[in-house]
């Protein structure tokens, strides 16, 4: 997952996933790693959203055995594009809309009032409702804002690496 990031900005991305076999063989807090996934393009982000972890580093390991699950990816590779769906159609455009706007207004409730994730959810939903695509003119208050792309980074198996001052091996 770190070699690629998907960014939802067009409804039938949302239709392609909500519509999918994929997307009903996840559980409750895998959709929400997808769906998170698939809006920041981090898979951290998305295991801390999703998952209750007791510390960074857990949080760093659960995301990459989520990067590597079968059924996540199954349904990334449908939200990707890469898996071909049915015909998107318009009509199948709104109710897709209407059952996510419900899953992250669930989502929403079960978070911690003032929360990281709560702010997130709650971008999400007006988004949702709004029709707003996301995209790089988007940023939340703790990213700095960057114009250009930048290329998700690779490290060989075993090289370690400095990040805030604590090691980790890969």
């Amino acid at each position: 997952m770190a070699t690629q990031t998907i960014q939802i900005e067009t409804p039938d991305v949302w239709v392609r996933l909500a519509d999918s076999p994929q997307w009903e063989a996840l559980t409750e807090p895998q959709k929400v790693f997808v769906l998170e996934f698939l809006t920041t393009g981090s898979a951290l982000r998305a295991t801390k959203a999703a998952y209750n972890t007791s510390s960074e580093q857990n949080a760093r390991v659960l995301s990459y055995e989520l990067s590597k699950n079968p059924t996540i990816r199954a349904a990334l590779d449908v939200a990707a594009g890469r898996v071909l769906p049915e015909m998107v159609t318009p009509a199948k455009i709104e109710p897709a809309r209407k059952k996510l706007i419900a899953l992250v207004r669930k989502q929403l409730k079960a978070a911690e009032l003032g929360s990281v994730a709560a702010s997130k959810f709650t971008t999400q939903l007006e988004r949702l409702k709004l029709g707003i695509k996301a995209g790089p003119h988007i940023h939340s208050d703790d990213e700095p804002e960057n114009n250009s792309p930048t290329e998700p980074q690779t490290f060989p198996i075993g090289a370690v690496i400095v990040q805030d001052g604590k090691k980790y091996q890969v």
